[in-house]
């Protein structure tokens, strides 16, 4: 294949690379040394022919590493268009979905040590605005079609009870749950997704308060609640051992409390799609699972957003905390809690649209539902947080 073919574009560079994110978002920012390969469709039948080949092997020049690509390519306009085989990485994620050592846009120092609750709401508060309206425009795919659903099928009976909602954004589930007959109080970080929350609830009003508040040192006396739920939001938490304390505390006895996270298993550190070459989903590469993370901050976009978008809308930057399931489990347990189901959302069987981006679903989950009972009282207050 001649390099002037236009069909494989292969670039070395220290950022500014394109990659998914954990539920079917996508991100900016490769690493150094990344290399980064994207096939381009040919333009005529001959050079199809000439394109394919039985493996394509591209050795890494910055760790010597060898890369044997057989029926793995991307597809452009598919989800993941640009495959991204990383170098080295030191306190990041060195995969083609979150940034990896190539995230130019989040301050070094910011790298380098782990954050506390204050950059967590520095962060949310500046996604706060863009994220409301792109999310109630349907870009927020997963939540709509997969994560929610599932949430919503998982959930026990709430109609009359009292209910508290943890992390709880511009207040879209929170609705949902007050739909069923729940009482709801819902509190964020975010002073501005508190803001859009209670605009919506003026508006079309279902008995919703909305307040900020910190996950970790909620603004409740004890036992004021008969279930506390959590979408998607435990695990952007600096200290999830005392988030869920906290859930412990504010729930009456054989209250229930219900939360969704990033998979464990399935969304460590390092996560890659591997697809076929009809862009058919194969396989999810993982890696650097035991790889606890202190606040690594991931930038990206929802990848219903298109390229053009892209460039009118600045990208989120959202800091994970990476904890292993067994870690998760021992949590959960220590706060209290006595686990009773698990759930694990897939498009395969989710009751919503069927998209392209949400196949990877399919293959593993990017989520985890843990729905826990409050068994026993936590003596003592909640461990401060995690410095």
């Amino acid at each position: 294949m001649h390099e002037d073919d236009g069909q494989i574009r292969r670039m070395c560079s220290d950022a500014g690379a394109r990659g998914k994110h954990r539920d079917g978002r996508e991100t900016e920012g490769a690493g150094h040394g990344a290399l980064l390969l994207e096939v381009q469709p040919p333009s005529d039948r001959s050079q199809a022919q000439g394109f394919r080949t039985n493996a394509q092997t591209v050795r890494n020049k910055v760790n010597d590493t060898v890369h044997t690509l057989e029926d793995d390519v991307v597809i452009p306009g598919l989800p993941n268009s640009l495959d991204i085989i990383t170098g080295p990485a030191t306190n990041t994620r060195r995969n083609a979905w979150p940034p990896a050592n190539g995230d130019t846009q989040t301050p070094p120092s910011e790298r380098e040590r782990a954050l506390d609750s204050t950059d967590v709401a520095r962060h949310w508060e500046a996604n706060a605005e863009a994220w409301t309206r792109q999310a109630r425009s349907g870009f927020d795919i997963f939540r709509d079609a997969v994560n929610t659903p599932a949430f919503m099928a998982q959930l026990p009976a709430i109609q009359g009870r009292e209910g508290l909602d943890v992390g709880c954004g511009e207040g879209s589930n929170t609705r949902q749950l007050a739909r069923r007959g729940a009482k709801m109080m819902a509190v964020d970080i975010a002073p501005t997704f508190v803001r859009h929350a209670q605009e919506t609830e003026c508006k079309d009003p279902l008995g919703i308060e909305f307040r900020v508040g910190d996950g970790m040192a909620l603004p409740f006396v004890e036992e004021s609640f008969d279930f506390v739920t959590a979408f998607m939001s435990l695990m952007d938490m600096p200290d999830p051992q005392r988030a869920l304390r906290e859930a412990n505390r504010v729930l009456r006895s054989g209250g229930f409390l219900q939360f969704s996270i990033l998979h464990p298993c399935f969304v460590p550190p390092h996560r890659k799609v591997l697809r076929r070459r009809n862009g058919k989903t194969r396989a999810i590469e993982i890696g650097d699972y035991f790889a606890t993370t202190t606040g690594r901050v991931d930038t990206w976009w929802f990848s219903m957003l298109s390229r053009k978008q892209r460039q009118k809308v600045a990208p989120f930057q959202t800091p994970i905390f990476h904890r292993t399931l067994s870690q998760w489990i021992d949590l959960v347990v220590g706060a209290g809690f006595a686990i009773e189901k698990l759930g694990e959302p897939t498009a395969g069987t989710a009751p919503g649209r069927r998209e392209a981006v949400l196949e990877d679903t399919e293959v593993a989950p990017l989520s985890l539902i843990v729905l826990a009972t409050k068994r026993r009282a936590v003596s003592g207050p909640s461990p401060a947080p995690t410095p």
